[in-house]
């Protein structure tokens, strides 16, 4: 069987994210090493990966791909403000700025940056997001699936909905 994964704002190769958010490594190729680590004790090879944004800072496609190609999953792109083009040029199954799923009769939202509202956001569709780095909390609607929000690994669908059922309640639309 094969699961679906959501994570978001690795930065592969960006020293300056490890003090910007605390991140607990010494270096890049630490954290990037810890990082592939994390990502495939839990992806499997024929699993799904929804990498929503921010996924490296290396200035070559070379440098990118190496990383890349370490990770498991059949992995897709919802682009974040740092992809430029050797990040989308990667093999993604996909690249694209916002997708919504469908779980059963659940609607999931994902887009880089949080919304305050989306499409079906008034009929209880849920919104994932990462850009934020765990410093936006969520609601019982929408939640940072980032890896500074998850232990520095992907997340499924069955922990985001545990968390769900934790966070406040989200108003009402206008």
């Amino acid at each position: 069987m094969t699961d679906i994964w959501f994570t978001s704002d690795t930065h592969f190769g960006h020293n300056n994210v490890i003090k910007f958010c605390n991140r607990p490594f010494d270096s890049a190729k630490q954290m990037d090493e810890a990082l592939i680590a994390f990502w495939n004790a839990r992806v499997k090879p024929n699993d799904t990966v929804w990498h929503l944004g921010d996924f490296g800072f290396y200035k070559t496609y070379d440098e990118l791909n190496a990383v890349f190609s370490q990770l498991n999953g059949n992995k897709y792109l919802i682009a974040g403000n740092h992809d430029y083009g050797n990040t989308k040029r990667l093999f993604w199954e996909k690249v694209s700025t916002l997708e919504e799923l469908m779980f059963g009769k659940q609607t999931v939202v994902l887009f880089h940056y949080p919304m305050t509202a989306w499409h079906r956001s008034y009929q209880g569709s849920v919104h994932l997001y990462g850009h934020v780095h765990g410093g936006l909390v969520g609601t019982n609607q929408c939640l940072d699936v980032g890896v500074d929000s998850w232990n520095y690994q992907p997340v499924n669908y069955e922990e985001i909905k545990d968390r769900l059922k934790t966070l406040p309640k989200r108003p009402k639309d206008i």
